[in-house]
């Protein structure tokens, strides 16, 4: 059993979250100027590729899950949240909680 099962065995509001939960992880650490910029998303994919080919089995076919829609998560809610960073970080909390 690998940790993608786990997620998948989780009613659907749960799997989105968690398969979203590092892209919001993301704009909330990079919550400084109310925007991700390129440079900014250029590190975070890269980690995250590094995260997919480097981390134990049991997480590897989560992170490649991940690696597919986090680009898409990351330009999604960076266009959909506030740019006020109080704003976006209290938003980002309420997702996540």
């Amino acid at each position: 059993m690998e940790f993608l099962d786990l997620v998948q065995e989780q009613d659907e509001k749960i799997q989105k979250l968690l398969l979203e939960l590092p892209a919001l992880i993301t704009l909330y650490g990079v919550n400084h100027d109310g925007k991700i910029n390129k440079r900014e998303k250029e590190a975070v994919a890269h980690l995250l590729r590094v995260d997919t080919y480097n981390s134990d089995a049991f997480l590897q076919s989560y992170y490649k899950q991940v690696e597919g829609q986090f680009m898409a998560d990351i330009e999604r809610y960076d266009e959909s949240l506030s740019l006020d960073e109080d704003e976006r970080e209290s938003t980002i909390k309420e997702m996540i909680e």
